[in-house]
Order: C-alpha cells, then sequence, then structure tokens
C-alpha cells in the first residue's frame, strides 16, 4: 500500500512540474512567437529611428531585444518600453505606429513616450488591445484630438 501511494505522490509531482513548464509547444521557452516577432518588426519598419535604438532588434528570439519584455513560460509579448529621452529632443522615435501591434493579444504594457510623433492621431486600433494595461504617450508629439458628443 506504501508503494501505491509513493508511486502516486512520484505520477502527481510529474505531472504538476510539466504543466507548469508547459510551453504550446512550437516555441522554446522564453523565446518569442514567429507572428509576434513578425509584428514587431512591421510595428518596427514605420518607425524612423535615427540613431538606431533598435539596433538590437535583430535575430529571432525577439524577447532579447532591447525595449521588449516576454512572458517566460509562453514566450508572449508583454511589454513594449521605447520612451525617449525627455532631456533631449536628439535621438527619439518618429514616424508612424502601425497596426500590427494589435497582433500582439499578450501586450500588457505600452510605453512610446517622450518621443516626436510629429502630430500624428493615436491610433484607432489602441483601443483594441484587450490585455493592455499600462499605456504612456505622454511627450510623444500625438495629436490629440477630443470627440464632441
Amino acid at each position: 500500500m506504501a508503494r501505491d501511494s509513493s508511486l502516486c505522490i512520484i505520477l502527481v509531482s510529474i505531472s504538476i512540474l510539466a504543466w507548469l513548464s508547459a510551453c504550446d509547444g512550437n516555441i522554446p521557452v522564453g523565446n518569442c512567437s514567429e507572428s509576434d516577432r513578425e509584428a514587431l518588426i512591421d510595428f518596427k519598419n514605420g518607425l524612423q529611428d535615427p540613431h538606431y535604438l533598435l539596433s538590437s532588434w535583430q535575430g529571432n528570439d525577439c524577447c532579447r531585444w532591447q525595449g521588449i519584455g516576454c512572458d517566460e513560460r509562453t514566450g508572449g509579448i508583454t511589454s513594449i518600453d521605447l520612451h525617449g529621452d525627455s532631456g533631449t529632443y536628439d535621438g527619439r522615435l518618429s514616424g508612424e505606429i502601425r497596426p500590427s501591434l494589435a497582433q500582439l493579444k499578450s501586450l500588457r504594457f505600452l510605453d512610446l513616450s517622450s518621443n516626436n510623433f510629429d502630430g500624428i492621431p493615436i491610433p484607432e486600433f489602441v483601443g483594441s488591445l484587450e490585455n493592455l494595461r499600462y499605456l504612456n504617450l505622454s511627450s510623444a508629439g500625438f495629436d490629440v484630438q477630443f470627440l464632441q458628443l
């Protein structure tokens, strides 16, 4: 009887460990998915980066790219922190914010503050980022249009 309960405890322990370390089977732990990587590359292609702040955005593991945070278990992109230096105008990102960001289903944190988006409107798709919990677009040069009801 003791042998059966020991075997049961071992099997349950192995099951729990397997569940805790599970990934979706397509990506190694800590690496981003191909679709998230492609979405980030498209986002980067819309930006003007005169001082190569995004030069680390190369290779397949976008979880290692500067400003990118990932869920360690799933590899989903959870944060993009590309805030500019508020003390200088040089080196700030500009350009367009492409809707490919909406493909990042795990995105919870987005900071594009202190950049220079030169009066473009805040993209409407930002409102469709359903898991987004933190958004900072302050001092980024977006045109803030207020809806009149």
